[in-house]
């Protein structure tokens, strides 16, 4: 993930007019093409500004006053002139200096605008800036962790009072019928608790939908570790190849299939 923020790319898609925007919303391939049409952008924070704010904070700022969503910021290591890009760490608290962020939005945001933000008048109280040294980022990296304190990272994210087990996240027939409004994942990467955080942070509130993923065989212990303590996340053994299985999966009633 942190490979394809830092090396951006843009896309090559056929450009959609605004009037042609509801119609695309009707029908989910073009509503698809419509989704193309946003691309990620590098943009500059002044630590002026967002200084003493945490990262979940100013997400939530930036989404309702510019309705952009950002994905990933770029951290400074303490110490050393090197930064390392973070995907959405909620509880890092900007210093007073300048900060790169990654965001998804239909054309280049205006940067000048964006850091006119008041982040007092919408709401926000400042913290103790973050510091990153070194060998803890290189602890982080070497356990494969967020560099999140555990008792702020649960105030963070809608989780469950104790870890589940596997087969308490197994779907029986008895729980098909009551799954709606949720996101099919077909297949596992060990990568797949980014996916899964993202999905659970406090800042999607009632519209985070349940979590179905599908695989042919038992998640691994060492990949359920990472997402056994998450609301709402369950499990089916079966393939997205097989009409049966999507069935079992309530396919007809999800809002969204990832692959």
């Amino acid at each position: 993930i942190i490979t394809l923020i830092s090396s951006l790319i843009t896309s090559g898609v056929p450009p959609i007019t605004t009037d042609e925007e509801e119609q695309y919303l009707n029908n989910w391939s073009l509503a698809y093409l419509l989704g193309l049409q946003n691309e990620v952008y590098r943009i500059r924070l002044d630590g002026a500004k967002f200084g003493g704010y945490r990262y979940s904070d100013i997400c939530r700022a930036r989404f309702a006053s510019f309705n952009t969503i950002l994905i990933a910021i770029e951290v400074p290591i303490d110490g050393r002139k090197e930064r390392r890009v973070f995907v959405h760490p909620p509880n890092y608290v900007l210093s007073m200096e300048s900060y790169y962020v990654y965001a998804i939005y239909r054309a280049l945001p205006d940067i000048d605008k964006i850091n006119t933000i008041n982040m007092g008048d919408c709401g926000f109280s400042k913290s103790e800036p973050s510091r990153v040294a070194l060998k803890d980022l290189q602890q982080a990296i070497k356990k494969d962790k967020v560099l999140i304190d555990k008792e702020e990272f649960k105030g963070n994210y809608y989780m469950l009072k104790k870890p589940a087990q596997q087969e308490e996240a197994g779907l029986y027939k008895a729980d098909y019928r009551r799954i709606e409004n949720h996101v099919i994942v077909c297949g596992l990467v060990s990568s797949i608790e980014y996916f899964i955080s993202a999905l659970r942070t406090k800042i999607m509130g009632d519209s985070r939908p349940p979590i179905i993923i599908m695989t042919t065989e038992q998640i691994k212990t060492e990949i359920w570790k990472k997402i056994n303590f998450y609301e709402d996340v369950y499990f089916i053994r079966g393939s997205p190849l097989n009409p049966a299985d999507l069935e079992r999966a309530s396919i007809n009633r999800a809002i969204g299939v990832v692959i």
